[in-house]
């Protein structure tokens, strides 16, 4: 009788889990974002970016045109932090996630924080357990597929994200393809394009 009741104090002690530690909560695998919470922490932040199977579930901002490496040395709470924030390039600022080519910088830390699992996509296998990623706002959400990985000389990879007509980022999208280190499915030229950028070492 004594262990029974020892167990139902602690049993009742336990905390009640938070809605986001059950899966089933949001089937569709997007985790539930509070976004007035965020509005207020920065409106800068315009998206949030999920690899189900990685540590990868962080909010995005939008880098700020006056200060475009702003968020590499700064955390979504504006204080400084070398770990920094994923952001998007400010370029892609009028348009925002739905630039043509949005490119979304992290770092690569040694603790694996940010965009380090990301390094592991030029790892076929790797890829092939890791084929979704999820991106959301506050006013949609997309299931995206990884297309391909390049491993450049970020020196002398010139940076495209908006694009004359249909035929110059068809252009864009065959030339990246015929570079491409590893071509998971990168056939057929998307509707738009999300470049995930790290370091690689």
């Amino acid at each position: 009788g004594v262990l029974w009741n020892m167990h139902e104090e602690v049993e009742s002690a336990m905390p009640e889990p938070s809605p986001n530690a059950d899966f089933q909560a949001y089937p569709d695998g997007f985790p539930i974002v509070d976004w007035g919470y965020w509005e207020e922490v920065n409106p800068a932040v315009i998206g949030w970016v999920t690899i189900p199977g990685t540590n990868i579930d962080l909010p995005i901002v939008q880098g700020p045109q006056d200060d475009p490496d702003y968020y590499l040395s700064h955390d979504v709470y504006k204080n400084r932090n070398a770990n920094g924030c994923p952001y998007l390039d400010a370029e892609c600022a009028e348009l925002g996630l739905l630039s043509r080519n949005s490119v979304i910088f992290a770092h690569h830390s040694s603790n694996g924080a940010m965009f380090s699992s990301l390094a592991n996509y030029s790892d076929a296998s790797f890829a092939a357990e890791h084929p979704r990623i999820l991106l959301q706002t506050p006013d949609w959400k997309a299931t995206l597929t990884p297309r391909m990985v390049s491993i450049v000389d970020a020196s002398k990879e010139p940076k495209q994200v908006v694009f004359q007509d249909d035929a110059e980022y068809a252009e864009w999208w065959a030339d990246k393809s015929a570079r491409a280190t590893l071509d998971l499915d990168s056939e057929d030229v998307p509707a738009r394009t999300y470049s995930f950028v790290t370091c690689s070492y």
